[in-house]
């Protein structure tokens, strides 16, 4: 069961960013990148901790988990925004 709401909660991480990147321009497009951004960065701090020390972020599934999560609300809010602004 964890490992299903892991994969959706990744997918639909993604989905998200695709259709955000897609529909959205300027200032908004940008905006939206941030989310992404932020997730390969979280990464690649995971990828040179564990070269450097290999028990450190054991638990990192989880940690992607989190910040995919947290992803997914900070584009759900400016989608939100958006339409917001557009009316």
């Amino acid at each position: 069961m964890g490992s299903i709401v892991f994969f959706a909660v990744i997918l639909l991480f993604v989905v998200l960013e695709v259709v955000a990147i897609r529909r959205m321009k300027g200032v908004w497009r940008w905006l939206a990148c941030v989310p992404i951004a932020a997730l390969v960065v979280i990464i690649a701090i995971i990828v040179i901790s564990v070269i450097y020390d290999p028990t450190s972020h054991n638990l990192w599934p989880l940690e992607i988990l989190i910040w995919s999560a947290g992803g997914c609300i900070f584009l759900g809010a400016l989608f939100g925004l958006k339409a917001l602004v557009e009316r």
